[in-house]
């Protein structure tokens, strides 16, 4: 072997170590009165602790519970030497914590085979115990990042069917109570800044503060306190483990998801709202438009039969005052085929013209069926049926 086996030795009946051989190359012995005395010796790592039977068998036994009771000895294997002449019961060293028993009789080489298989079966036990821990913490932290992407999803599902700042506001705080956090909240939308605690309520010197270091990274640290930027929201964490680096990374790795779902709805409603003012801007237009057509179309036929009549008194006017006109049969035939062509083709600009506002009309018919007298926006289907008589 490497090096000698480090063995602890609690002597009961400190001359009975005489009776047991010893190889200062195969074992390192140490030898204490005491188990506080052998607790407070924690530069040396033991790989065995001995009891050393006395003249009392209740003696080792106790020794051993003992033992086994102090947490920095509790996985070191126990032996109990047990001396010639004195009966030691097995079952109960067994049952107090002792993994072999030996005696005076036995060999060197026995004795360090029994050893050498005990601190074996240690570190295996050791090694198992190590990866039953950390299989334990993975599944741990498996089961805790499944947890925090249920609740991620969850608010960025719940969010969608908020429809204001404030609500997308209130269901960010209540997803993040799982985290046991204090936090300061603001929302920087198109129509105006939303600063939000908890309660509701906005505290000044933290909305400055959010204001203030909008732009200075994604995450900004100061003592117990964390600011998380992304985009156009800003979160203000107020009691970070900063003991804990550990604990404030997965902190970040978590909330951050729940600051972008956050501008990423309140883009959403800022574009909503954004198309509302539009559509009520549209719809303000239509209303002027059609009010615009339908005084247009009144004109235009007030217009038309106006021009009619006109024409039509002008050519009765000029028969009337070819009679009184000392003019030639060929004179007056002359000027009535000129009023007559002049009729005849303002009657038929007129028809062109009829023509012309029929069409018109059909199109302020169509609008005031679609849109009605209001300025509310129709339906997708009513503006498809008017798109396809355009």
């Amino acid at each position: 072997m490497s090096k000698p086996y480090k063995v602890a030795l609690l002597n009961v009946n400190a001359a009975l170590l005489e009776s047991y051989p010893a190889d200062r190359g195969a074992m390192a012995l140490y030898s204490y009165s005491s188990i506080q005395s052998l607790v407070n010796e924690s530069d040396i790592q033991f790989d065995i602790i001995g009891v050393l039977g006395g003249s009392v068998e209740a003696d080792v036994i106790e020794t051993c519970r003992r033992v086994k009771n102090e947490p920095g000895l509790a996985q070191i294997p126990l032996i109990v030497g047990e001396v010639i002449g004195q009966e030691l019961d097995p079952i109960e060293a067994f049952e107090a914590g002792c993994a072999d028993i030996l005696n005076a009789s036995m060999t060197l080489k026995e004795i360090e085979l029994r050893i050498a298989k005990l601190v074996f079966q240690a570190s295996a036990s050791q090694e198992l115990r190590r990866n039953a821990d950390e299989a334990r913490n993975v599944a741990m932290n498996v089961m805790t990042e499944s947890s925090n992407l249920g609740l991620t999803v969850q608010f960025l599902i719940d969010s969608n069917y908020c429809d204001n700042v404030d609500e997308l506001g209130m269901q960010f705080f209540q997803a993040l109570k799982h985290y046991q956090v204090r936090c300061s909240l603001q929302m920087r939308s198109h129509f105006g800044v939303k600063n939000m605690e908890e309660t509701g309520m906005e505290k000044e010197l933290e909305s400055r503060l959010l204001t203030e270091l909008q732009h200075k990274g994604r995450f900004v640290d100061f003592g117990k306190r964390c600011i998380v930027n992304y985009g156009q929201v800003s979160l203000l964490i107020k009691n970070m483990p900063e003991q804990d680096k550990e604990q404030c990374t997965k902190i970040k790795d978590s909330i951050l998801p729940f600051v972008q779902g956050a501008d990423s709805r309140l883009k959403a409603i800022d574009a909503q709202h954004t198309l509302e003012i539009e559509r009520n801007f549209m719809g303000k237009v239509v209303r002027r438009l059609r009010e615009s057509m339908k005084d247009f179309d009144d004109g235009y036929q007030v217009l038309m039969r106006g021009s009619a009549d006109i024409v039509e008194d002008m050519a009765a006017k000029m028969d009337e005052s070819i009679l009184f006109m000392d003019l030639t049969h060929s004179q007056e035939q002359t000027i009535e085929d000129i009023m007559g062509a002049g009729v005849t083709g303002i009657n038929s600009l007129f028809s062109q013209g009829v023509k012309m506002n029929e069409g018109f009309s059909d199109l302020v018919s169509h609008m005031n069926t679609v849109f009605g007298e209001t300025d509310s926006i129709p339906s997708v289907d009513k503006l498809l049926e008017l798109s396809s008589k355009l």
